[in-house]
């Protein structure tokens, strides 16, 4: 992979997921995808500054991402990291 810097402001946050969350399906057959992965991301309640700490986003995301699969269980490894930088 090729190395790059990513500059991060106080209060921005850095995801990173793995293509098993992104490409996990529902009893449907629809994958999460995207768009719920920032939806699930942007609905995670904020802290005393404003914006949603890490563990809130983590929480988040591993919620919406039950809720989606319901009965379904993943069938491939599923791994993110949440990051946000203090203000």
């Amino acid at each position: 992979y090729p190395e790059a810097e990513l500059p991060l402001e106080p209060g921005d946050a850095l995801v990173l997921v793995s293509d098993g969350i992104l490409e996990a399906k529902n009893s449907a057959g629809e994958q999460f995808g995207t768009e719920r992965l920032v939806a699930a991301l942007r609905e995670a309640p904020p802290t005393d500054q404003g914006r949603p700490n890490a563990e809130a986003m983590n929480i988040a995301l591993v919620g919406a991402l039950m809720n989606f699969l319901g009965d379904e269980s993943l069938s491939d490894d599923a791994s993110f990291v949440v990051f946000r930088r203090l203000p």
